[in-house]
């Protein structure tokens, strides 16, 4: 199961397959779903050491009144301090956010005025669905591209043995 080249499942999938070649697929995708899961199990448990360390370090900088630090042939280290703002979350805030925008130019509103984009696609697809049911066809929206498709693969392990 491990060790299955994309080569392989390129050409395993240029021709037809019997069920019983598709049972082994099927096996080879669950058993290499398996191995990614028990490397991000491990890429998780690493990073979140690594988090950790860096705020210790961080905390143990600033007790000292250091802003960096430098071990010769290992690392410099140096705490950054980085502003962040939260989106407005209320149409009132929205509003006065965009107007304010607007006063300092229309390339500042333009350039930071955003959708995120799940909102943007479960938003198309409520009114691509609503165009559909009443029948016509050539939905578009001015300003978006054609949405392209994208194809994936649920995979749930069968626990019945």
């Amino acid at each position: 199961m491990e060790g299955t080249s994309l080569d392989e499942w390129n050409e395993a999938t240029a021709k037809p397959v019997d069920l019983v070649q598709m049972d082994e697929y099927v096996k080879k995708l669950v058993g290499i779903k398996e191995e990614y899961d028990r490397a991000k199990a491990v890429l998780d448990e690493v990073s979140e050491r690594l988090e950790s360390a860096k705020l210790f370090l961080i905390e143990t900088l600033k007790a000292a009144n250091k802003k960096s630090y430098k071990v010769d042939g290992v690392a410099l280290l140096t705490v950054t301090q980085t502003p962040s703002v939260k989106v407005p979350a209320g149409l009132m805030e929205k509003v006065q956010f965009f107007e304010y925008l607007k006063s300092k130019s229309e390339e500042a509103f333009l350039g930071l005025v955003s959708v995120n984009s799940k909102t943007l696609n479960s938003w198309y697809k409520q009114e691509f669905d609503a165009f559909a049911e009443q029948g016509k066809v050539g939905f578009k929206i001015p300003g978006l591209e054609e949405p392209s498709v994208r194809e994936s693969l649920s995979i749930r392990k069968d626990n019945k043995k």
